[in-house]
This record gives structure tokens, C-alpha cells and sequence, in this order.
């Protein structure tokens, strides 16, 4: 008797802990302390990714009357991988349950990243090959 109760509470928690797996998220998500804390994840990501402060601007699209979305202007090299670039962004993102869609402009092949959040685009990312840029840093 007392190996069918064991048995029993066995398969009782077994059970359980499957549910708990399938129910539960394993990551719990992250939240931004704010528009400047993304902002800050943003040029970092550029740091990372080779880019200099003097490649990129910043300028701000109104978009309501309560609401600005700031725009980055960068220019990149054109072997520099926007795609990657890009695919980095996202995986940093993704924990705060931010969405990054990009749609790639024909045929200068140059990316723009519209950055996500509660179905608002919050910021955006246009990468842009700058030819003179490819030129200068072949030269040096």
C-alpha cells in the first residue's frame, strides 16, 4: 500500500513540475527604466559594432502632440553588416519585449529599424552606406 501512495505522489509531482513548464515563462521579462535607458542601449550598440560617434545623428519626428519619436541617421561602410548589426540589436531587445521589423530599401540596400514597444514605434534606425565613408577608410 504504502508503494502505491509513493508511486502515486510521484507521478502527482511529476505531473505538476510539466505544468509549471509549460505554463510558466522561463525568462521573466525585462522593463526599461525608460525612453533614455533605450537610448542608451541603442549607442552602445553602435560602440559595439564599430560605429563612431560622428556617424550617426540623432533628430526628433513629432508625432502627436504628446509624443516625439527620436530618428538615428547612421552611416556605415558598405561592408559593414547591417543585417548583423540588426539580428544584435534584436536579441538585446527582445528581453524587454521590444519588437525591431526592418524593411531594406532597394537598391542601396540600406536598413530601416523601427523599434517596438506596446504597438508604438518609439525609435528608429535608418543605415545608410555612405560611399565617401568606404573611400576614407580604404585610404587610411
Amino acid at each position: 500500500m504504502q508503494k502505491k501512495i509513493i508511486v502515486l505522489l510521484l507521478a502527482l509531482t511529476s505531473l505538476l513540475s510539466v505544468c509549471l513548464l509549460v505554463f510558466m515563462d522561463a525568462t521573466p521579462d525585462q522593463m526599461l527604466s525608460g525612453l533614455d535607458e533605450l537610448d542608451s542601449m541603442i549607442v552602445d550598440e553602435f560602440q559595439a559594432n564599430g560605429i563612431a560617434s560622428n556617424h550617426y545623428r540623432t533628430s526628433s519626428v513629432e508625432v502627436d502632440s504628446s509624443f516625439t519619436r527620436k530618428v538615428y541617421r547612421v552611416r556605415v561602410a558598405s561592408r559593414f553588416s547591417k543585417t548583423q548589426f540588426h539580428l544584435a540589436l534584436h536579441q538585446k531587445l527582445n528581453a524587454y519585449k521590444i519588437d525591431t521589423p526592418a524593411q531594406v530599401t532597394m537598391p542601396d540596400n540600406d536598413i530601416r529599424i523601427h523599434i517596438y514597444k506596446d504597438e508604438t514605434v518609439i525609435r528608429t534606425i535608418i543605415l545608410q552606406t555612405d560611399k565617401d565613408l568606404v573611400e576614407r577608410q580604404d585610404e587610411g
